[in-house]
């Protein structure tokens, strides 16, 4: 077959003329042996691809030196993705699915479909199938390619004269007895796979014998006959009876069973089995063309985003990109590894019988405090999230006392209220108070579309029933990406203030004491649950508010979705509101990860914090620190104070001569005569006189302006006795800032 070859018509030299613009064929093979015809005419069609001058690679390990077969690697995806190269992916029909889930997929079916392997028996619409045989699967594209090198037939020499009534015999699934096998007669050559033979080897044989005893169906069926042989089909319980495909080619050659005369028939016509064999495999070139035809054609009206997914995409090592694009990178391949971990996990922790009968007997002594639910639904979203949250708590295993959904839109047609359930405008919210009031002890509120999961409301009862002073229940949920591609969990701490005031983290739905939550004007919308707990922090100190909000990990709930961009609005529109308007912060500082943002403090000018630093060992990075301090100025800082051994105090004075910091610079050494890290802190603090006390590693460096500012007020309004900031390590250091029990840490670079 010639490879037609175009000739540039350009009078210039031009160096399109070594592109190639084809796509490229992938072809998943399993390794490579000559003992399998399926796998052999893999790799040959690989070979005639790339000798035709259509690029093609094999997805196996192992390949032939005879044949022109690249193994496929991810060097070669890479470049044929930044080139917009949109692969032709080949499956056996052994291969169940498409494993390498890119390009287009073409299916190329070699036997029966489910016969061999763990294959699929029908196949997708997007698949493209050939068939090597129509009877294989019927109406798939013809693709009889040979399997068998006539010519290397011809030129095998035979291992020794034929002799008559020698035999061979082969097997492969079904496995004969040793005894079964001496019943085809003295000196029958085992030619099966589970031999040492080669193909050159098992042909001389098959030239040298009169007769191929064969357990099933197999390519040696026709290199038997083409070698001269002829071939006896023995039955067993994995060939019940003459293949089809076989018994509609003729029995030119083959005999069913080992009856004498129909062995002898065999005989006599086995030299037309050759030509029959021979006249099957014309007209393979035409199959060929057509089959690269249709590929190139499909490919060619396929996008780049179907032959490669965002997910194929994210696996392959391409250089290159934009840190933008590498950090989308990174998230995408952090939220599938994420996602598939909480699949996972989400399996394994399924409700049991033993927790229904737990959650029944609560249910049935009757002394669970009564629930009302109240469903907010934005105007901006469809109506049908109503339903999926009415379902959910429709399935929950305590009832709730009363359900109402809130919407400014009107109720569906089909819509049908009771007692237990209404539907009201939003600006009707105060008109069913009293019934909530009488109905209920606690309150469910939760955004439209968020959904329960079936224990929710009886493990809510049951902690606001054993948690003395609680007014405010929240608990973990799960969230849908922006694309809809995973959903993920969000396992939340219990109360912290400060992450509070960076990020709504309580999330779409809350449990809240009814008396609060009418105290406070029924806030029913995410941002103004957000802006009540924002106001319940900065009335309670921060011991007083853990009595109030609390959080508890066995219950699970499915949000909607992520926050977009409108709630985040609000949100922040609210922490600004509540933190700034009451002079808690300075200002806030919208971060790249939507729905947060960093509170920056109002600093005090008072002067009352000495600066404690144990050092000596490495002065070199204390000189570092300190001077990144004097940078960073810190309004609030007295003096420093550097502690060290006796060995170590010349250094120390050395590394800081001639610094000037703002402030006094005090050396202080230790008697011990090894160091300790515990009697030196001591030894300083012991000696300090300022409210505050900062102590920190000598080997970290400032990077922000007034950090102990920051720090300070904190503490205040944290009112704690340890305040840690952490952030990005350097030397794996520590820094405590102490008053008493009072103990503010840095550690690494602040």
């Amino acid at each position: 077959m010639q490879v037609e070859r175009e000739v540039p018509k350009d009078l210039f030299p031009c160096s399109s003329v070594y592109q190639h613009t084809q796509n490229p064929y992938y072809i998943v093979a399993p390794d490579y042996t000559h003992k399998s015809a399926g796998i052999r005419i893999l790799h040959q069609l690989c070979s005639a691809l790339n000798q035709l001058g259509y690029e093609a690679y094999v997805a196996s390990n192992k390949v032939s030196g005879e044949l022109w077969t690249p193994k496929l690697t991810e060097a070669n995806k890479v470049a044929h993705y930044l080139a917009g190269k949109k692969p032709i992916v080949i499956y056996p029909e052994v291969i169940k699915g498409q494993p390498l889930g890119l390009g287009v997929p073409v299916r190329y079916v070699l036997n029966y479909p489910g016969l061999l392997g763990n294959g699929d028996k029908t196949y997708p619409n997007n698949e493209i199938v050939f068939s090597f045989h129509q009877e294989y699967y019927p109406g798939g594209n013809p693709l009889c390619l040979p399997i068998i090198n006539i010519k290397e037939i011809d030129a095998t020499i035979a291992k020794s004269p034929r002799a008559k009534g020698a035999a061979a015999v082969y097997y492969n699934r079904y496995k004969p007895s040793k005894e079964e096998i001496k019943t085809l007669g003295e000196g029958c050559i085992d030619v099966s796979p589970s031999t040492d033979l080669n193909f050159k080897e098992i042909l001389s044989i098959l030239k040298s014998v009169e007769i191929l005893f064969c357990y099933e169906a197999s390519a040696i069926i026709a290199e038997a006959r083409l070698c001269g042989c002829a071939v006896v089909l023995l039955k067993n319980d994995q060939m019940l009876k003459v293949p089809e495909l076989v018994e509609k080619r003729g029995m030119n050659g083959l005999s069913w069973g080992n009856e004498t005369v129909d062995v002898a028939k065999a005989l006599a016509t086995v030299d037309e089995a050759r030509t029959q064999i021979i006249e099957e495999i014309i007209g393979w070139q035409e199959r060929l063309n057509n089959f690269i035809s249709v590929t190139q054609e499909a490919s060619g009206n396929t996008s780049i985003e179907e032959c490669w997914p965002t997910n194929v995409v994210d696996a392959l090592a391409v250089d290159g990109l934009s840190p933008l694009e590498t950090a989308s990178k990174l998230d995408r391949k952090k939220y599938k590894r994420v996602n598939d971990q909480y699949a996972s996990w989400r399996k394994k922790s399924t409700l049991r019988e033993i927790d229904a009968d737990i959650y029944a007997e609560y249910i049935t002594k009757g002394d669970l405090p009564d629930i009302a639910v109240v469903i907010n639904h934005l105007n901006t979203t469809p109506q049908n999230l109503i339903a999926d949250t009415l379902d959910s708590v429709a399935a929950n295993f305590k009832k709730a006392s009363l359900v109402v959904i809130l919407s400014e839109d009107q109720p569906p047609e089909e819509f049908e209220g009771s007692e237990q359930l209404v539907w009201l405008h939003k600006d009707s919210l105060i008109n069913i108070t009293n019934s909530i009031l009488n109905s209920c002890e606690w309150v469910m509120l939760i955004e439209a579309g968020n959904q329960l999961a079936p224990n929710a409301l009886v493990e809510f009862a049951v902690h606001a029933m054993s948690m003395s002073g609680a007014k405010v229940i929240y608990s973990d949920e799960d969230v849908i990406t922006k694309d809809e591609s995973h959903v993920l969990p969000s396992f939340k701490p219990d109360l912290n203030i400060e992450l509070l005031r960076c990020s709504n983290y309580i999330g779409g739905s809350v449990l809240i004491c009814k008396e609060l939550w009418v105290e406070h004007g029924l806030p029913v919308s995410v941002s103004e649950i957000y802006g009540l707990l924002l106001k319940l922090s900065a009335e309670k100190s921060t011991k007083k508010i853990a009595h109030v909000i609390h959080h508890i990990s066995t219950v699970l709930i499915h949000g909607n979705g992520q926050i977009d961009q409108s709630l985040e609005n609000l949100e922040f529109a609210t922490a600004q509101n509540e933190l700034i308007g009451t002079g808690l912060a300075k200002t806030l500082k919208p971060l790249d990860r939507i729905g947060t943002w960093l509170v920056e403090y109002q600093a005090s000018d008072i002067k009352n914090t000495t600066l404690v630093i144990p050092t000596g060992i490495q002065p070199g990075y204390m000189r570092q620190m300190l001077e990144s301090l004097i940078k960073y100025s810190c309004k609030n800082l007295v003096q420093i104070v550097l502690i060290c051994n006796q060995k170590d105090l010349d250094e120390t004075e050395y590394a800081i001569e001639g610094l000037s910091s703002g402030v006094s610079v005090k050396v202080m050494v230790s008697d011990s005569k090894e160091y300790s890290h515990s009697a030196t802190l001591n030894l300083a603090i012991t000696s300090i006189e300022t409210e505050y006390v900062w102590i920190c590693d000598d080997d970290i460096e400032f990077i922000q302006e007034d950090i102990l500012g920051v720090l300070l007020s904190v503490a205040k309004q944290k009112d704690v006795a340890c305040v840690e900031a952490r952030l990005m390590s350097t030397q794996g250091s520590d820094a405590k800032l102490v008053s008493g029990p009072m103990i503010l840490g840095v550690q690494g670079t602040c």
